[in-house]
């Protein structure tokens, strides 16, 4: 029985120890002190410029945390471009002023809302650590489009020559909205449908066109259950079909659009250059293979496609081309392939016809030597 009390005025002391600290702490030490080393200590160990907007508070929800309500990331000068807006931060107080100098970071940051080049995220939290001109984000976690993200971000030396190395994976995003905010509401590439990306890359540099001109990795995607605006493969195999069969074409469809099921390919990245090798739509009618390139230095894509009718057996797979920006993509059937192709078919039924009358007329050995130059 003395042992329980002696436990219990032991557990009381060290809850009105706490108590007392928490108070000290609110009452001798303003956390506004710490932003100018904040803000020096970002602009010299990285060379951004970060905005602090407002007085920081503290918060005592675990971990014991400094928070911040508006705080904007900036690229180094003379650009100075907007990098990070972020909303509602919060810094996990072994932070500061642990941070020995510049010498050695680690803690945890949340952040509520996050915007990254017109891309808006949510929930963000992360584990820092920061040692040896290396910055270490894992595991980073977050949501975005109604999805998530999980992985890890890397920048080494980010003062002098900044090396970025992304290991991302996300889940069950929307993708119509993302592509709405990356590209703008004037765009006309629209896709919706569920989303899964896997990005390994890596990058250098400080503006925007040289990390993308840097670009370098893999990875792959897929969309489930969607809709690809500004493409109706079915329509195009009816064109293709009318074309050879030297048919009237058929009447515009209402709508310019796919619906499919399934959307998928995996990637390479080469100095900004996207390539894929095995795109694939599948939708319910026509299945589509296809292989090409999105320049994401100049926003130029590059594709060719095959399409081939899930109905009608005999007509081979119909080439499509997509060409343009990524903005403003156009499709169209490669009228040179299928001239190439009706040129074939109708040299394959004047082959037939001659075969035919060799048969009826010319027999021996001479009707033979005639059916081999016809490549029998």
């Amino acid at each position: 029985m003395n042992f329980l009390k002696s436990l219990l005025l032991v557990l009381i002391l060290f809850i009105a120890l706490i108590l007392v600290g928490v108070g000290l702490l609110v009452t001798l030490v303003n956390p506004n002190q710490f932003k100018p080393l904040i803000i020096q200590q970002v602009a010299q160990q990285t060379g951004y410029q970060l905005t602090i907007d407002g007085d920081l508070s503290w918060s005592f929800s675990p971990p014991v945390s400094i928070m911040a309500n508006h705080m904007i990331l900036t690229g180094p000068k003379p650009q100075a471009v907007k990098i990070v807006d972020m909303s509602d931060v919060k810094i996990g107080v072994q932070l500061w002023p642990v941070w020995e100098v510049g010498k050695h970071l680690q803690g945890n940051l949340t952040i509520a809302n996050l915007t990254f080049m017109q891309l808006h995220v949510s929930n963000v939290n992360v584990n820092i650590d920061w040692r040896d001109q290396h910055l270490s984000l894992k595991p980073l976690t977050a949501e975005l489009y109604q999805g998530r993200l999980q992985g890890e971000v890397h920048l080494f030396s980010p003062a002098t020559a900044p090396t970025w190395h992304w290991q991302l994976a996300l889940n069950d995003l929307q993708v119509a909205p993302l592509l709405h905010d990356l590209n703008g509401p004037q765009s006309k590439l629209e896709i919706s449908g569920i989303g899964e990306v896997v990005i390994d890359a890596k990058t250098s540099g400080l503006a925007k066109a040289d990390i993308l001109a840097h670009l370098n990795g893999d990875g792959s995607f897929r969309l489930r259950n969607g809709v690809l605006s500004g493409i109706n493969v079915e329509y195009l195999v009816a064109a293709a079909n009318a074309f050879l069969q030297k048919q009237a074409m058929p009447a515009t469809p209402a709508q310019n659009q796919t619906d499919f099921g399934d959307l998928s390919g995996s990637y390479t990245i080469h100095d900004g250059i996207v390539t894929t090798n095995n795109f694939l739509i599948d939708s319910s009618g026509v299945a589509t293979h296809g292989k090409g390139t999105l320049d994401l230095n100049n926003q130029a894509i590059n594709f060719n496609l095959q399409l081939t009718s899930k109905h009608t057996r005999n007509l081979a797979a119909i080439p499509v081309v997509v060409k343009g920006t990524m903005s403003s993509p156009s499709a169209h059937l490669d009228l040179d392939a299928l001239s190439r192709e009706l040129t074939a078919s109708e040299l394959q039924k004047v082959k037939e016809k001659v075969r035919k009358q060799i048969q009826e007329h010319i027999h021996g050995k001479a009707g033979q030597f005639l059916q081999n130059l016809l490549g029998h």
